[in-house]
This record gives structure tokens, sequence and C-alpha cells, in this order.
């Protein structure tokens, strides 16, 4: 290797940790939970208050999830694939976790935008 590719591999190095800090360190930390099924709000959590929650639907557990350390955790869900619950805890503003043959939708929402109606600027006719 060239003295100028070893320069180029540390530049490249400098950018991508540059930019793994912005990303990280420049989300807004959520506080509160909100848990839609079938695109209707059914719960609203603090992420301070730490606990299990289930979610049941017709007389069946549909999802259970633990609120720890200000983080939203999927612990276990009735689908077959269980994607939702190997995916990270959420804890950031607009952060999801989507369990789709349940159709169960966990969004965290920041102290900006706790309305969770999602309102619209403008309706076009």
């Amino acid at each position: 290797m060239r003295k100028y590719d070893f320069y180029l591999a540390g530049a490249m190095c400098i950018i991508a940790l540059v930019l793994y800090l912005i990303i990280n360190f420049s989300c807004e930390k959520g506080q509160l939970l909100v848990v839609y099924k079938d695109n209707e709000v059914i719960g609203k959590y603090s992420l301070n208050d730490e606990g299990y929650h289930t979610i049941e639907y017709d007389d069946m557990t549909l999802m259970t999830f633990e609120i720890k350390n200000g983080k939203a955790d999927v612990l276990s869900a009735c689908c077959h694939d269980k994607l939702c619950v190997h995916q990270k805890p959420i804890n950031s503003s607009g952060e999801v976790i989507c369990c789709l043959p349940g159709k169960i939708l966990l969004k965290v929402y920041g102290p900006q935008n706790e309305s969770t109606n999602e309102d619209y600027d403008a309706v076009a006719r």
C-alpha cells in the first residue's frame, strides 16, 4: 500500500466517526410511548415509569413489552417470525417497533411532538 492509501483510510474512519457521533447525539430523547393497534391508540405509557405491559386483544395476548431505564423493549409476541422481539430497545423520538402480523406499532414521542394525532398542515381536496 502506498502512503496516500493510509491517509485515505484514516480520513474515511474520521468521517465515519463524526457521522456516528452526529447521529447518536443529535437524537431527541423520547418521553412518551404510544401503542397503536389497527391504527388506533390503545395505550400511552411514560418512558420514565418502569414496568411490564401486556397488549391483549380478543382474549389473546398479542405482545408483552418492558419499559426499563427509559427504553421500551418487546419481550414476547404472538407472531411466528418474532422480528419485533429481536429489534433493539427504543428511546429516541420517532423510533418505532412494528409487529406486522399483530398489526401493532410502538412509537416514541418527544417533548415537542406530544400530540399523537399527527395533525396535518393542510388538507388537499
